[in-house]
């Protein structure tokens, strides 16, 4: 076996033992402790008695049932079932999330080392965005929203309303990706095209079919989660000591990474970071802030800015732009060029 092939190799186990972790803590910390009302909830929201926004975020519970369903011959008991299938839901997500996250900081040219640092980096914020009881939903938007991302590296923006469509079925906030989108676009040396304002008005169209269709299909509810209930939350002071202690831990020291990274970064990640502002006043005012988990599409931004600080590599305009996605050969180069330096 070759040395760029071990390396290869190494990558791929580093990133199933990450997402392992993941999955046993989340699997410790959140389900196994909640079992009871998790399995509740669940049943609620594919029977439609559920109080919304849950109700309408059923991807998860579909994907749960359906795994409990397959469980059955080898976990007779309800609660051993609820926590094994979620259990191997959340480890597949994860894997996909660390998959694509760290093609996508090959296909910005970080080498493989740093493009492993960070995937670590990525893995390092999900124990504090582990809240509530029934919250992997949010993992599963941070995979739409890497998916998304990927298309737009690769050229293939046209999917993004499918991605979009999808995504709604899961949590709302995908709507955001078309702010990245446009980001990546006002960066583009073609800049706002025909073809990207036919991807944005079929994006939209794709959003408000899925949103208004789950909310034909359960009800239109009226939700006690209210601009001012979460004005309130957020603003209560035996919650604004946790919050601050909270982004500190999680969120300062990438901002100022980022912002030491400013000036050097390409445009897109410019547009983007500056963006981020917007998404946090959108998350304070239809979200709690320490449901950090709702924050973690930000860190798609964070992580790869910070890094060009953190290893002295500067993402170029032209890596993002490139019509296709590099060859298979052209990336196994660039691992072999690095693993040859590194002897």
């Amino acid at each position: 076996m070759s040395t760029y092939m071990k390396y290869q190799y190494s990558e791929r186990v580093l990133i199933l033992i990450l997402a392992l972790i993941s999955t046993v803590y989340i699997g410790l910390n959140l389900i196994q402790p909640n079992l009871s009302v998790r399995i509740a909830q669940e049943d609620k929201i594919l029977s439609g008695n559920m109080e919304p926004p849950y109700q309408y975020r059923v991807i998860e519970p579909l994907l749960g049932k359906g795994l409990q369903t397959l469980l059955i011959p080898v976990l007779p008991e309800a609660s051993a079932r609820h926590l094994f299938a979620y259990m191997i839901m959340t480890f597949f997500v994860l894997c996909n999330v660390f998959s694509i996250f760290h093609w996508l900081l090959s296909r910005l040219s970080f080498p493989p080392l740093a493009a492993l640092i960070g995937v670590i980096l990525l893995q390092l914020v999900i124990p504090l965005s582990v809240t509530g009881y029934y919250m992997e939903g949010d993992f599963i938007t941070l995979l739409f929203y890497l998916l998304g991302l990927s298309l737009m590296l690769q050229g293939r923006d046209l999917l993004l309303p499918v991605i979009i469509g999808a995504a709604v079925l899961n949590r709302d906030q995908i709507i955001y990706l078309l702010v990245f989108y446009w980001a990546y676009r006002l960066g583009h040396p073609k800049g706002i095209t025909k073809r990207a304002l036919l991807v944005t008005a079929l994006s939209l169209g794709m959003f408000l079919i899925s949103y208004l269709g789950l909310r034909y299909y359960f009800g239109f509810k009226t939700s006690q989660y209210t601009i001012q209930a979460h004005i309130a939350n957020n603003t209560d002071l035996s919650h604004v000591l946790w919050i601050l202690w909270l982004w500190s831990a999680e969120v300062l020291g990438f901002t100022m990474l980022c912002i030491l990274a400013f000036r050097q970064s390409a445009r897109f990640f410019r547009l983007s970071f500056l963006s981020l502002g917007m998404y946090i006043i959108l998350f304070f005012l239809n979200g709690n802030l320490w449901e950090m988990a709702k924050f973690l599409p930000a860190f798609l931004v964070l992580i790869p800015m910070s890094l060009q600080v953190l290893t002295g590599h500067r993402i170029d305009e032209s890596v993002l732009y490139k019509s296709a996605s590099p060859s298979k050969r052209s990336m196994d180069g660039a691992g072999r060029q690095e693993v040859s330096h590194s002897k």
